[in-house]
């Protein structure tokens, strides 16, 4: 009897042990299991943001998403990151609240919100730099972040939207794109107060941060990812699938590439793409003239149509469809009086010219671009600010 009650009283101390973990380890008590800020620091954003809230991510020794898929370290880019988010969970310092004007908004993927970037390096801080002027950074890290976003109501209206246009995305007119801007029982409103008066609902927020906290089961999926694969490598577990290639550029350097990226659509799917980013961004800019505020759309080049012809193996010519595709989408925007930015010939020229000096625009390892290209960006962008900003 004695045996079956210390039995049980052991089953249950293991029970109440387990539960006890899963609970601590919902919230953010260290970021060791990450390899870089991204994975870390978007675990449970706040209610309708980016990120945890006031949050730092310091380490010195990070490496890119490509690289993390290899257990090669010769791969892997090392490099210090400092990643900070502002007290609603975006990638701000809290004093931009104190400006009554912010003429400059930022809204898309993970390029603008900076993933592997340090706080100084986002494109927000150095068009901030550029202009003199403040620059909100609203980036969610996705393709509809414009219209799901959730932010502080005492933001000032801005003169300017900057939205992202990434080579390889899809936007459309959807349903869902509809209902944002008209939703049933309630009279069209305009987007402004569709994307930026929203209010925070902090008892919700607090509920839903703990609610989708990472569990224990989900804990040790990281630490087996990324710490167990990577040492004990094939001797305990199953390699994952493989979505990135090691291709030599003509320097004899290595370049990671997403395998997708390096893909050459068909042309009825380039159309298709093509058409409804036209009808996408035109749709939000009737709104945003609705609110005389402009939209500047900013066509991200992906990495490998940039670095494609720096490649040591025979180019090949159908990469020139994706470059086609882009410049026919720039005229269209430019018919049809939206904003555009394509920074497809400026990423190409200054790709060739660095890489006589070992230097990139894209970090080797990872799918984004570095603090160059970033200066690139924000040089091209400032071009197109100055005209619409000038009193």
């Amino acid at each position: 009897m004695l045996k079956k009650d210390k039995f049980i009283s052991i089953i249950l101390f293991v029970y109440l042990g387990i539960f006890a973990a899963d609970i601590i380890l919902r919230f953010p008590l260290c970021s060791w299991p990450y390899f870089r800020a991204w994975e870390y620091i978007r675990q449970y954003p706040a209610y309708g943001a980016a990120f945890i809230p006031n949050k730092t991510f310091k380490r010195k020794r990070i490496w890119g998403n490509l690289s993390n898929q290899l257990r090669e370290n010769k791969y892997k880019d090392y490099r210090q990151q400092e990643f900070s988010s502002d007290k609603y969970g975006f990638r701000n310092s809290n004093d931009i609240y104190k400006n009554k004007d912010i003429p400059v908004f930022i809204f898309g993927d993970s390029f603008m919100a900076g993933a592997a970037l340090d706080d100084k390096d986002t494109l927000s801080c150095r068009l901030s730099q550029r202009l003199n002027l403040p620059v909100y950074n609203a980036a969610l890290g996705n393709i509809d972040d414009f219209l799901t976003g959730y932010f502080p109501v005492n933001l000032p209206k801005p003169k300017v939207i900057i939205l992202s246009a990434l080579e390889t995305q899809e936007r459309s007119v959807s349903e869902k794109l509809k209902r944002k801007f008209t939703r049933k029982n309630e009279p069209e409103i305009s987007v402004f107060f569709r994307v930026f008066g929203k209010k925070f609902e902090h008892n919700k927020d607090n509920i839903e941060r703990w609610l989708k906290n990472p569990s224990l089961k989900r804990w040790f999926i990281r630490f087996k990812k990324d710490y167990l694969e990577d040492y004990l490598g094939d001797l305990w577990f199953k390699p994952p699938e493989i979505k990135m290639s090691v291709e030599t550029l003509k320097n004899y350097q290595p370049m990671l590439f997403l395998k997708s990226t390096a893909q050459i659509p068909e042309i009825k799917d380039l159309e298709r793409q093509k058409n409804g980013f036209i009808e996408y961004f035109q749709a939000l800019d009737e709104k945003c003239k609705e609110e005389n505020i402009t939209l500047v759309a900013l066509f991200i080049p992906n990495k490998y149509t940039v670095y494609h012809p720096l490649l040591k193996s025979r180019p090949d010519p159908e990469i020139k469809r994706r470059e086609e595709y882009l410049l026919s989408m720039e005229d269209e925007f430019k018919n049809k009086a939206i904003q555009v930015v394509n920074l497809l010939e400026p990423f190409k020229k200054e790709a060739a010219r660095l890489i006589e000096e070992d230097e990139y625009i894209y970090l080797q390892d990872d799918t984004h671009w570095n603090a160059k290209g970033i200066e690139i960006a924000a040089e091209e962008i400032t071009k197109c600010l100055t005209k619409i900003l000038k009193p």
